[in-house]
């Protein structure tokens, strides 16, 4: 906590002092609800870039949030850990939310079910009318929360979404949406300071018709609805009333959204960070300017700042962009000729043993072997065309040498591509080495050769042999119909069988790397009667194939 409060205050951070606040923080996050790792975002995408550990780059505002906010989060949490989760009730509470947005009317409502039958409903106004229906669904559900939350302590709370992007980033805990990140992290205080879980899931506009209503100000029609269906009354609850939230029908607004809902550190103790820390000494921030002073109605300090971008756009300078030498270039300046000057032209004869040891010990031992092993193919192609061994510098033949290399590697069917791309890696090291110019710079089109050559290349990748049906008839009749294991095995190995299925779809690689998005479970299975015939219908859904689940099939209800 002294770290986290310590870097929440620093301007300036080194590598060395983000390693070692990303380790504890990636320690800490487990003590929260599911999802929290991406606290960490901001920390890991501000150590890009950087190599040594001295090296220092400015922090952002959203990365010093992430620092203040998970030191409240644990000091809310007093030590406590969501490690498991089999003291959290389920079933007692549900609830359900839903958003609009139109130009005649912008919304959104909530209904919940259990310990407290409520519902509540209101209006966006001014500037947050505008902002996407991801955010709006976002708030409503926070603000669900942020209402019934102190009556969830120690329950799982069902709580139902019909849009898909919102439930998709709550459920994972981040999301490239700026707006849905700070909404993601909201939930995460609000579970952490009321002790209570929430399961998400999904449900079309159709069923969820409670939430539609309120969501688009129809009062009546929810209140007409919620008696037809026994919403209230589907499940035994420990309130038998229902109640209308007292600001049903208002106005919304988000006055604030940028700032984000951080507690602050004299709100939960009177801890103060030392003047000093413990992995360096860190910036802190400058005080701010006074009050007072205004420069054309703007706060004090921003007609400097004005000047200076004008003066960078305006002037002629030449400093290289942050990165050094490593930094981007356009297309259009890589295209620009120059004279080719090789490290090597010209390079005095007692410092050429020297520089080339500085390029060796930049490969390694493996790296040399995938040298070793290139040259290999590399020498049968040389020989039997006659070419000498090492590829001069602007070689005009250069081109045609490369592309016959690779489709004489192609024929081998052994070489995936993979291989192959290792394979050329290597060779052009070689080139290297022996003072020569990358041989693949100033080919035209080689990029397109090498992407087809990876689709011809990429069925052997992972190379299958077939098991064979005598093989498995052996298996099946040597199962002992008295074993439990044997018969689950000779059920699952018949199931691999007619569903053509890749082994590590059903089943994870590891004993604790079990994913219900990906590997089969009971619900799976089903028998299904198809044409009079009954048989076993087996869901699949994340797959080696489309590992993001976009595939069709897979988007019904009853899944592919």
């Amino acid at each position: 906590l002294a770290l986290l409060d310590e870097f929440a205050q620093a301007t300036c951070l080194t590598l060395r002092q983000r390693r070692v606040v990303a380790g504890k923080m990636q320690r800490a996050v487990l003590t929260l609800p599911p999802g929290a790792a991406c606290l960490l975002a901001s920390v890991f995408a501000l150590m890009a870039g950087l190599i040594l550990p001295w090296q220092r780059r400015r922090t952002t505002k959203e990365e010093r949030a992430d620092y203040a906010l998970l030191a409240s989060l644990l000091r809310l949490n007093m030590g406590k850990g969501f490690y498991r989760h089999d003291n959290f009730t389920r079933g007692k509470a549900l609830a359900l939310s839903d958003a609009s947005k139109s130009p005649e009317y912008t919304g959104g409502g909530y209904v919940t079910r259990g310990v407290r039958n409520c519902y509540h409903f209101f209006k966006y106004g001014g500037r947050a009318a505008r902002k996407s229906i991801m955010v709006h669904e976002g708030d409503t559900a926070v603000k669900c929360g942020s209402d019934m939350g102190y009556l969830w302590r120690g329950l799982v709370v069902e709580f139902g979404v019909d849009n898909t992007s919102f439930r998709g980033s709550i459920a994972k805990g981040y999301s490239k949406s700026w707006e849905l990140a700070v909404l993601c992290k909201q939930w995460f205080v609000l579970q952490v300071r009321h002790c209570f879980l929430v399961h998400w899931f999904w449900l079309s506009s159709k069923d969820n018709l409670l939430a539609d209503h309120l969501s688009r100000g129809r009062e009546t029609a929810f209140l007409d609805d919620v008696v037809r269906t026994g919403f209230w009354r589907a499940a035994a609850t420990e309130d038998p009333y229902f109640q209308r939230h007292p600001e049903a029908g208002s106005v919304r607004t988000y006055q604030n959204f940028s700032d984000l809902a951080v507690l602050k550190p004299e709100d939960v103790s009177a801890w103060s960070p030392q003047p000093s820390g413990a992995y360096g000494d860190v910036e802190k921030p400058k005080p701010p300017p006074c009050p007072g002073f205004k420069v054309g109605g703007r706060r004090g300090g921003k007609l400097w700042m004005h000047m200076l971008c004008f003066a960078a756009i305006c002037g002629r300078g030449c400093a290289a962009p942050q990165g050094g030498a490593q930094a981007a270039v356009s297309a259009q300046q890589m295209s620009v000729p120059y004279t080719r000057s090789m490290i090597f032209d010209g390079l005095p004869s007692e410092w050429t043993s020297r520089l080339e040891d500085i390029l060796d010990m930049r490969l390694t031992s493996s790296s040399m072997r995938t040298v070793n092993s290139a040259m290999k193919h590399w020498r049968v192609v040389a020989e039997q065309y006659a070419w000498p061994v090492v590829i001069k510098t602007d070689d005009t033949c250069r081109a045609a040498k490369m592309a016959t290399y690779v489709l004489s590697m192609m024929d081998d069917t052994s070489l995936v591509y993979k291989s192959i791309s290792a394979y050329v890696w290597g060779l052009r090291q070689f080139m290297i080495l022996h003072h020569q110019a990358d041989p693949i710079f100033g080919i035209a089109n080689w990029r397109e050769f090498m992407a087809a050559v990876q689709i011809l290349t990429h069925v052997p990748g992972e190379p299958r042999r077939a098991l064979p049906m005598d093989v498995i008839q052996k298996i099946l009749e040597d199962t002992d119909a008295m074993s439990f294991e044997d018969v689950c095995f000779s059920f699952f190995l018949v199931l691999l069988l007619f569903t053509f299925s890749r082994s590590e779809c059903p089943c994870p690689k590891t004993f604790d790397g079990f994913d219900p998005e990906e590997h089969w479970q009971v619900c799976d299975i089903r028998w299904r009667c198809v044409d009079g015939t009954w048989c076993l219908a087996v869901r699949f859904k994340k797959v080696k194939q489309d590992p993001r689940v976009t595939r069709s099939a897979a988007s019904t209800p009853e899944g592919d």
